[in-house]
């Protein structure tokens, strides 16, 4: 699949509100556009969806886990750490909030909960991937989890799994491009987060994420 054959991220936006006029209770279109508009870094016309969502659906720990990164992309960290811990409290399993809070906890400089967060959904993951040990899913988390948690072959071995599952999807080679990145190897990471800009080609994070490998990539001596 070539990014050409990727519907408009725009027109997804376009299309989502269209049904939301004619369903206007409808939580998961409110969800679905607060994520359109946030692959497009509009963040801040992510919020009201997020809130009609979290209306709707006080439970939704998804909504409460995306409002959180939406609200770090605009500078409100306390908002976001309401909105992670919000997440888990209505889904202590829900994986990517323990991730995203670890990083937020991280970017603050507390690294003793960072850790307590990395570590907590490492177990968590490992212990569903001891019943469902080819979950892509699962793999692809823990992967992510284990990255940040410094534990990097282990993270590599998840991914490489996950990637060979799902290979048209950009989380698996993003955060494949991060471990390798920080293992050293520059193009390897280069090239998976090009992977990961066919599907998710308004990404800011990924974007900012193949300058730095492509920048170390021009600096490793010739073979």
């Amino acid at each position: 699949m070539s990014q050409n054959s990727q519907p408009d991220a725009w027109q997804v936006t376009a299309d989502l509100t269209a049904a939301i006029a004619a369903d206007p209770d409808n939580a998961d279109l409110y969800y679905a556009r607060a994520t359109a508009w946030h692959r497009l870094n509009e963040n801040t016309r992510a919020m009201p969806d997020y809130d009609r969502v979290l209306r709707l659906q006080p439970q939704h720990a998804a909504a409460y886990n995306d409002r959180g990164v939406a609200w770090w992309h605009l500078g409100h960290c306390d908002r976001a750490l309401e909105d992670f811990s919000a997440a888990l409290n209505h889904d202590p399993d829900y994986a990517l909030a323990w991730i995203n809070r670890g990083d937020l906890y991280t970017s603050r400089g507390e690294s003793a909960a960072a850790r307590a967060d990395y570590e907590a959904v490492i177990d968590r993951l490992s212990t569903s991937l001891g019943q469902q040990p080819d979950d892509a899913h699962l793999l692809t988390l823990r992967g992510a989890a284990c990255n940040r948690a410094g534990q990097l072959e282990t993270a590599l071995r998840d991914l490489n799994a996950a990637a060979r599952q799902l290979p048209e999807t950009a989380k698996v080679f993003r955060h494949r491009g991060e471990v390798l990145l920080k293992l050293g190897q520059h193009k390897l990471a280069v090239a998976d987060f090009d992977h990961a800009l066919t599907f998710d080609p308004h990404n800011p994070v990924i974007a900012s994420l193949r300058a730095v490998a492509l920048a170390a990539s021009a600096q490793d001596p010739p073979h």
